[in-house]
């Protein structure tokens, strides 16, 4: 018999909590893999819920659109023009995110 140790996902430290997230300055945003909307996160807000020592890693939302029962993801960005990253430790998860249509954002309802 073959034992696989897991895989330990090293997130960098300005995503390790919420009170890092807001004092960097990050960006912060949701995804539903349901509809596929792409949300702005206000940083006031989750730091009102869960607090400076909170994190958004491995956590999901309701999706906020009307009608929508998706499960949110978060992604997080240092600045702007940098990468964004998904907030998920869990491979199957990344792997169906993967496999996702393109986000979609108020710029879809203006034809």
């Amino acid at each position: 018999m073959q034992t696989v140790a897991p895989i330990i996902t090293l997130w960098p430290w300005w995503m390790r909590s919420t009170g890092l997230l807001a004092r960097t300055n990050s960006r912060v945003r949701t995804r539903c893999p349901g509809c596929s909307a792409l949300m702005r996160v206000d940083l006031a807000d989750i730091l009102a819920r869960y607090g400076p020592d909170g994190s958004l890693i491995d956590r999901r939302e309701d999706c906020r659109l009307v009608e929508c029962t998706g499960r949110a993801f978060y992604m997080a960005q240092w600045s702007y023009g940098q990468a964004w990253r998904i907030m998920l430790s869990d491979r199957g998860q990344l792997d169906e995110i993967a496999m996702l249509p393109p986000a979609r954002t108020a710029a879809a309802l203006n034809p």
